[in-house]
């Protein structure tokens, strides 16, 4: 009886406790009416460990890692694992002026390389913070409040949250926009429009697709909040079929009979990009609207190449092989471009817009582009600074060296029929 009570208290794989043993030890802590704190914990980008490496070296990876949660907290305290890559510590006492200090505490000890058979892995984890009792006075509501401050603290990953009752505000807007969006996708309610593409005379040579969304009842909401919504809702396949569809349809009638040699620029999300097929869905849309593949260029963020590195370089030597190109989108912000570049078989770079900002007077900015221009030229890549506003910042990037450019100061984004009109007038 004792041997069934544990099992049905502990997680089978790491032996900490499981959801119902977590359960147990909150339920005991409430009727005390003391303060704890409860973190949900969530390693990052665990998916790709286990696509690269395979369920058995994951499970070796789980199991060290609630070991060094063990590690660090004090005996009285509960690690339990809710389940795949999410634990949680409940903490028993909390002085609530040294909250930040203990997370932050945390945090740099998940942080360490763990110790495997096979070799040290660095790993990052997002950590979501609730306290007793002000957060929450059950265990699902203290569960709850943890996750939600879990959301915000994966937008930047490798970091942690405390909760607030603006998250909860937040949390209510991300639903509202998963529902809308799922409507605005079925009638059919979002649209695209195109920023020209130039180069160092001015001329377009090409266009970058943008989808907008104008709701009824939200107004314009930006990609920047809708994408990610979108990717963690299963929405992100249809959303980026429609991208890519009415990209491709708007643009080849726009074209028309024009010279092959302009291009159309499409983003592409990591979870788009590994559909099943993905590849042949981009070559029959290129086919039914009659564009050639060498005009199509799929604009992707480092984090696409990060995980899944195997299938993602698989796809990209199966489009570059009929022609499509590759760029890399927000160059210089991520932390491994360089050792990426080679390996991968890109054809551009895009200077991010950041540097771009402060490119007249900030040195820093001015020697990361001065760097990135280097770089594509050793690489022999294409670069285009994009988010160029100003006729200084296009003279000193001339001056620089760089020869395509993208921003507000040759075009603002627009539906092809209005960009036809004024080139008309």
């Amino acid at each position: 009886l004792r041997e069934l009570m544990y099992l049905s208290r502990h997680d089978e794989l790491t032996g900490v406790d499981n959801r119902s043993g977590l359960s147990v030890s909150i339920d005991s802590l409430l009727g005390r009416k003391q303060s704890f704190m409860v973190a949900v914990v969530n390693i990052d980008h665990f998916r790709g460990i286990n696509d690269r490496f395979g369920q058995e070296y994951g499970d070796q990876v789980l199991c060290a890692f609630a070991r060094r949660l063990l590690s660090v907290v004090d005996e009285k305290d509960v690690v339990a694992r809710l389940g795949a890559d999410e634990f949680v510590v409940l903490i028993k006492a909390v002085n609530l002026q040294a909250l930040e200090s203990h997370a932050l505490q945390l945090s740099r000890q998940l942080d360490k390389p763990l110790e495997l058979e096979q070799f040290p892995l660095q790993l990052g984890a997002s950590i979501g913070v609730a306290v007793y009792p002000g957060d929450g006075d059950s265990v699902n509501a203290l569960l709850r409040s943890a996750h939600l401050a879990l959301y915000q603290a994966k937008k930047s990953r490798n970091d942690w949250c405390l909760y607030r009752e603006e998250l909860e505000q937040a949390y209510s807007r991300r639903v509202q926009l998963e529902q809308r969006l799922r409507q605005a996708l079925n009638l059919g309610q979002l649209t695209m429009v195109f920023q020209p593409q130039v180069d160092d005379a001015r001329a377009v040579y090409g266009y970058e697709a943008l989808v907008r969304w104008c709701d009824d009842e939200l107004g314009q909401v930006g990609p920047d909040e809708f994408v990610g919504i979108a990717e963690a809702s299963g929405l992100m396949p249809a959303l980026g079929q429609f991208v890519m569809e009415t990209s491709v349809r708007e643009f080849s009638e726009f074209v028309g009979a024009q010279d092959e040699r302009w291009q159309l620029a499409v983003n592409i999300s990591v979870l788009q990009f590994l559909q099943p097929g993905f590849a042949n869905d981009v070559f029959s849309v290129l086919s039914r609207y009659g564009l050639s593949p060498k005009q199509l260029m799929l604009e992707m963020t480092e984090s696409l190449f990060i995980s899944n590195f195997d299938d993602v370089l698989a796809v990209l030597n199966e489009l570059r092989k009929q022609g499509v190109r590759v760029s890399m989108d927000d160059f210089g912000t991520g932390y491994s471009s360089l050792s990426l570049l080679r390996t991968l078989p890109l054809d551009e770079l895009k200077i991010d817009k950041s540097f771009i900002d402060g490119l007249l007077d900030d040195h820093k900015a001015q020697n990361m582009v001065a760097s990135i221009i280097s770089i594509a030229r050793s690489h022999q890549l294409e670069l285009v600074a994009e988010g160029v506003e100003t006729e200084g910042q296009y003279r000193a990037l001339i001056s620089m060296g760089c020869k395509l450019f993208q921003g507000y100061y040759f075009g603002r984004p627009a539906a092809f029929a209005v960009e036809a009109a004024s080139r008309h007038e």
